[in-house]
């Protein structure tokens, strides 16, 4: 029901401002109890707002193993993608991730049959998540990224396929899509700037 991120060095239950950011209530608490706002997904900053929509997932294995976790937010917003797929406000997340023509599809290909499953029948756990910092949000350049994928004209049917480890690797010939990606990540000093 309730995240703190904790920053390094953390050692016990101190909720002071240099070892944890301000509490957010979880968006499936809010949905649950009939406070979400409306197209909460499409705001830019949710947690100034009191609000996260990641963390943790349970669900049944069954439904697991037909639909998967939706993982090809290969920059982040997947967490508001599996919200988006389970309650059906699919437009939120399309819109809020910018995704063009292409990743659109493959997004409604994974969320349409989760959500005639699912049903926005979603629940929570009341409790406290303690979240491992990594990083400043002001580091993690959330809009950049969603600009910069259009700007690449990424497509997840072409641009990435499953290794036989079992994660993402580069299926495409896009260089600048790669190096910006290579980019991305380094720029968001997970282990902070000192």
């Amino acid at each position: 029901q309730y995240s703190y991120d904790l920053k390094p060095g953390f050692s016990g239950p101190d909720f002071s401002p240099e070892w944890c950011s301000p509490r957010c209530e979880s968006y499936t608490s809010l949905y649950r109890k009939g406070l979400l706002l409306e197209n909460l997904l499409k705001l830019p900053d949710k947690r100034s707002l009191g609000v996260c929509s990641g963390y943790a997932w349970a669900a049944r294995r069954d439904l697991l193993l037909r639909h998967t976790l939706y993982d090809a937010c290969i920059v982040g917003g997947g967490d508001g993608a599996m919200l988006a797929g389970f309650r059906g406000n699919f437009q939120e997340i399309i819109d809020y991730l910018e995704m063009n023509p292409r990743r659109t599809e493959h997004f409604l290909e994974w969320a349409e049959p989760v959500f005639a499953e699912v049903a926005g029948n979603l629940g929570y756990s009341p409790g406290t998540v303690y979240h491992l910092w990594h990083g400043e949000i002001k580091d993690r350049n959330y809009g950049p990224r969603r600009i910069e994928l259009e700007r690449h004209q990424f497509d997840p049917y072409e641009d990435i396929a499953i290794a036989s480890n079992g994660c993402w690797r580069w299926n495409s010939g896009k260089p600048e899509l790669h190096d910006y990606l290579r980019a991305y990540f380094a720029s968001r000093f997970e282990d902070g700037r000192s």
